[in-house]
């Protein structure tokens, strides 16, 4: 049987694909409509390559991240922690149609730069506002910091469709400070 994060950690997880969620980018890469149906796209602890869940797709690993909860007062805490977001999408066609090989990379890492800066942007303005969960705000993003990527998947990890593209999946991993 899986195992499922659960507790204060599995919230602020499930806060932090809230806030993802509602990135217009990120909906617009998945082709969502709206918060409910891009959770789909966005996973934790893991996403799984068993074909269930294809890029575009993000991953929250609470097991590679931080938390920690403070006691500043009888009943009162301050939670902090830090979570690894990676990003997954698939460089379309006509990004890299008629390109030479030479220039098939950059044009990909542009492509793949210019759709995850925007989310990052865009989680950032919502972080502390608006009402992610019932009663509360978005997390509180203090900071976040690049961890891997972008880069390409080893061609040996690409998925079957990429014969003959390269590089076809892409990934990054940022870390998020959050409050």
């Amino acid at each position: 049987m899986a195992q499922a994060v659960v507790g204060e950690l599995a919230c602020i997880g499930d806060r932090l694909r809230i806030l993802l969620a509602d990135s217009t980018t990120f909906r617009t890469l998945t082709g969502t409509a709206d918060r409910t149906a891009a959770l789909a796209f966005i996973h934790m602890p893991l996403s799984l390559d068993d074909g269930t869940h294809p890029p575009p797709r993000a991953t929250i690993d609470p097991t590679k991240g931080n938390y920690e909860r403070e006691q500043i007062g009888i009943g009162s805490y301050i939670l902090q922690a830090q979570l690894p977001l990676s990003f997954e999408f698939e460089i379309p066609d006509s990004v890299t149609d008629g390109l030479e090989l030479k220039d098939i990379e950059s044009e990909s890492e542009l492509w793949f730069l210019g759709k995850v800066g925007p989310i990052l942007e865009e989680m950032e303005a919502l972080a502390g506002t608006g009402e992610g969960v019932s009663g509360e705000t978005h997390l509180n993003v203090i900071r976040f910091t690049q961890v891997e990527g972008p880069e390409p998947y080893a061609e040996e990890e690409q998925p079957a469709e990429a014969a003959g593209k390269v590089p076809y999946l892409w990934f990054y991993t940022v870390m998020f400070e959050i409050r």
